[in-house]
């Protein structure tokens, strides 16, 4: 290969941005000055509908199932991105905050890790499930991932454990709606 050609090369791969996960992002007005917001792109499970109203003000990707509104229904699904830059050093780092908080919230809730998830990608999720000491707790199950600048959640939030159930295959699909690559639309 001849030496111009080369640097041409390396020129335009330096320009390339780098592999980063598939996420949309989102401006909004925050006192005086723009703050943004970034999303997991993933398709909804069969029977299930994005929520758009809800996402833009939890500022995350609400599904619902057909027909029922996010904030009223008994069980949910959303996906959001934690830029690192403003999280914790590594996922494990991450997760360990999330069972902190959960923690501080309900000390005598339960954390145990879950069987793992696999996205679009065939990649495994290390998942765990939040179980709560009160019944007016939300169930949860949140399969975690990482990619490019973001830590990604996938969550499963129900009012009930028989609710949360239900919905494990729906959030296995969901999980699945999720791939680093590109969807072509």
């Amino acid at each position: 290969m001849n030496g111009r050609l080369l640097i041409y090369l390396v020129l335009v791969a330096a320009t390339l941005p780098p592999a980063r996960a598939e996420t949309e992002g989102f401006a909004y007005g925050c006192g005086a000055s723009t703050c943004f917001w970034r999303r997991p792109i993933v398709d909804p499970p069969p029977g299930w509908v994005r929520d758009e109203d809800a996402g833009a003000h939890l500022k995350f990707n609400a599904f619902a199932r057909k027909g029922e509104d996010f904030t009223r229904a008994d069980a949910v699904l959303y996906a959001n991105a934690v830029y690192r830059r403003n999280a914790e050093p590594t996922l494990a780092a991450q997760i360990a905050a999330d069972k902190d908080r959960i923690l501080k919230n309900d000390p005598r809730s339960r954390i145990f890790e879950a069987p793992s998830t696999q996205n679009a990608d065939a990649k495994r999720l290390v998942t765990f499930r939040f179980v709560p000491s009160q019944s007016d707790d939300s169930w949860e199950t949140v399969a975690y991932d990482e990619e490019g600048d973001y830590y990604l959640r996938f969550v499963l939030s129900a009012r009930t454990q028989q609710a949360h159930d239900k919905t494990l295959d729906a959030f296995a699909a969901f999980v699945r709606g999720y791939g680093k690559v590109p969807k072509k639309r």
